[in-house]
């Protein structure tokens, strides 16, 4: 979205003297655009889930684009053909944006036994399943061991997971008072296990420390150097033999950029680690009218390290633009392996994908047969990681940029001021402000609904035994 929205102004911007027949088509199996930094919340009932799902096509007939609701199946570069299930479309330029999926292959046992939180549909589900086991809890005696079970929240790696757990512990802490047959303080229990000595093992040390310290403060127990061998039905297998039991397990420790861009294959683009590897334009290298940006692409995000005269004299191939792989017989540029990529986040896609807009509408600009020119074309790109920001639960946050840090409700309230001015349309940024107010209020939804397409004991899982059967409601 950000870069058809950067497109279209800077198209625009150019005015008569600019590209004037110029079709801008956007192609997405879901016609809203999804601000995933708020996926947490809408888990826990503190946004409402419409609120964070912000729709397509009102922003392209304001924008002047043209939007398509079908799946990408595939993408031939040579062809310049993009094979979707609405048909095939050319294209003269083409911006992949495909994204990333949770990669369940990581981890046996993740894909039937956990929930990730990558789409609206993932955070609904989370929220079932917490409300689920609350109600179920809440019919069973004190010394059932099963009500353990149900009352255990364990969330597995990754920044968001950190992010969901201080939100489960502040939502679970609220409805308590609408329970009153559990004592949420005594039975309930949050727990982030992370394998890594650190809480973000490619981040600042100190940051994973701060944020440790204050989550352990709060009651959350933290777990690191802690491997997960396999997701059971209502167990975390861990590598030293050990075992905790929930029926609340919620995966967030593996994605993958999008299979579709496996449908290129690595002798027409090449990739590292499934993304697709760009040169300083973000564009597909031998086909320089194809940007990919997003989590699909390889873009560095900081300037390739010189090569010393000493590495060349101990390694003449060093100092080449090309190196052979031999291994798969494949090119690819040094710049591609010894910078350091742009980290798959929502920062990097959006300032990716307003690059790409400026970049393009300046060629389209410079040459009025729309021809591809490589020469004219923006400054080159790097992505320069602004901060790091975290809310980790009620009135704490952390926030740190390149020279300071803000901390607990400061960090807090400079986490929510950034993300809100981020949401694309003023009424739904009034719409989270009134979600936000309520909940400091101690409002929060308990209702339990059924995502569509999903029945209702898929939902809920098959971690508790000797439930009932509740009744089967599809779509």
């Amino acid at each position: 979205m950000s870069a058809a929205n950067s497109l279209c102004d800077n198209v625009r911007r150019g005015g008569e003297n600019g590209a004037t027949n110029v079709e801008i088509v956007m192609v997405d199996q879901k016609n809203y655009q999804l601000y995933t930094p708020f996926l947490f919340q809408s888990a826990t009932g503190l946004v409402d889930p419409d609120h964070i799902a912000q729709p397509v096509r009102p922003k392209a007939r304001k924008k002047g684009f043209d939007f398509v609701e079908a799946k990408v199946k595939s993408i031939d570069l040579p062809s310049k053909s993009v094979f979707t299930t609405a048909g095939k479309i050319a294209y003269d330029y083409l911006i992949i944006a495909l994204g990333s999926v949770k990669d369940d292959a990581k981890m046996h046992g993740a894909e039937k036994n956990s929930i990730p939180l990558k789409t609206l549909e993932d955070s609904e589900q989370i929220h079932n399943r917490i409300i689920y086991s609350f109600e179920k809890a809440s019919l069973l005696e004190h010394d059932n061991p099963e009500r353990s079970v149900l009352l255990t929240f364990v969330v597995i790696g990754g920044t968001t997971g950190v992010e969901l757990a201080g939100s489960i512990y502040d939502y679970i802490n609220l409805i308590a008072k609408d329970y009153p047959q559990i004592d949420v303080h005594s039975e309930a229990k949050v727990m982030v296990i992370e394998a890594h000595d650190r809480l973000f093992p490619e981040g600042d040390k100190s940051l994973s420390d701060d944020v440790k310290q204050t989550m352990e403060k709060r009651g959350i127990e933290i777990r690191v150097n802690t491997k997960v061998m396999s997701i059971e039905p209502s167990m975390v297998k861990i590598q030293d033999g050990s075992s905790i039991q929930s029926a609340n397990i919620f995966w967030n420790a593996g994605i993958k950029a999008n299979p579709v861009a496996d449908t290129i294959p690595d002798s027409v683009a090449s990739k590292h680690r499934g993304r697709i590897v760009v040169d300083d334009h973000l564009r597909v290298p031998n086909f320089q009218e194809v940007y990919v940006i997003g989590d699909v692409s390889a873009a560095l995000a900081s300037p390739e390290p010189r090569v010393s005269s000493r590495e060349v004299a101990k390694s003449p191939d060093a100092a080449k633009h090309q190196v052979d792989h031999k291994s798969s017989g494949e090119k690819k540029s040094v710049s591609a392996h010894r910078g350091r990529y742009a980290p798959p986040t929502a920062e990097a896609a959006v300032e990716e994908g307003s690059y790409v807009g400026r970049d393009l509408a300046l060629r389209l600009y410079n040459n009025s047969e729309n021809e591809v020119d490589a020469t004219k074309s923006a400054k080159p790109f790097r992505f320069k990681e602004k901060g790091v920001m975290l809310s980790i639960g009620r009135h704490n946050g952390l926030v740190k940029f390149t020279h300071s840090t803000f901390k607990g409700y400061l960090g807090w309230l400079i986490w929510r001021l950034v993300h809100v001015a981020l949401v694309s349309t003023m009424q739904d940024k009034i719409s989270v402000i009134f979600d936000w107010t309520f909940g400091s209020f101690r409002k929060r939804n308990i209702s339990q609904f059924a995502v569509p397409g999903e029945a209702i004991e898929n939902i809920v899982g098959s971690n508790s035994s000797g439930r009932e059967t509740l009744v089967e409601q599809e779509n």
